[in-house]
């Protein structure tokens, strides 16, 4: 049985959390977007669960889905992988503007769209538009949204990596698709895609 637990991560100094997720069955485990940690909540949670990460895996690479990479590598020798488009802007994420607390990373390229990590199998979709590298991650009936999809909104394009074009050109790949993912996004609540594709304004069929 998969289990996928939500760890909520912020900074006193930010008004928004990040959502890091650690999916699991048995002791098999990855962990989709570490921020930067002031304690180390996922440790914890990967310590407390006896749990041994087999990769890192990022929905694109901005600071606050990118940033703890390397406190965790610190403790797991594992692989780390991201869309080879954004590869260049995790490399960089200490110097974002907000002034988010992050130590760069420096992934390697996703080697295939679709992976296995013991038991867990994950295809990659490309969604770009928030960022040149966005991509979702799909597990059996469960979507890592990122930052493409969020309840009943879609990411933010005015980011000098973003571009409404190719984010317009992934909703409309998001429309196409015709499983009813639960969608675990980068920030805020869990959702469904048929429920976004019903109420989201920016997903709305005409």
């Amino acid at each position: 049985m998969i289990k996928i637990e939500t760890l909520k991560i912020g900074w006193f100094l930010t008004v928004f959390t990040t959502n890091c997720y650690v999916v699991s069955q048995g002791k098999d485990c990855v962990v989709i977007d570490p921020p930067l940690c002031q304690k180390e909540y996922v440790f914890d949670y990967l310590q407390k669960n006896n749990l041994v990460p087999q990769a890192i895996l990022l929905t694109h690479g901005h600071c606050d889905h990118c940033g703890g990479v390397e406190q965790l590598l610190k403790k797991y020798n594992v692989p780390v992988y991201c869309h080879q488009n954004d590869l260049q802007l995790a490399s960089i994420v200490a110097y974002n503007p907000f002034k988010i607390p992050a130590v760069n990373c420096f992934p390697q390229p996703y080697p295939s769209m679709s992976l296995d990590f013991g038991s867990l199998h994950f295809d990659v979709v490309e969604t770009f538009g928030h960022t040149q590298g966005s991509v979702l991650l799909l597990l059996e009936d469960k979507m890592f949204s990122g930052d493409t999809l969020f309840y009943r909104s879609i990411g933010r394009t005015d980011f000098p990596e973003s571009d409404i074009n190719l984010m317009n050109n992934s909703v409309e790949k998001l429309k196409t698709f015709t499983k009813d993912y639960v969608v675990f996004p980068g920030h805020g609540e869990t959702t469904t895609l048929f429920d976004e594709l019903q109420n989201n304004p920016y997903l709305i069929k005409q």
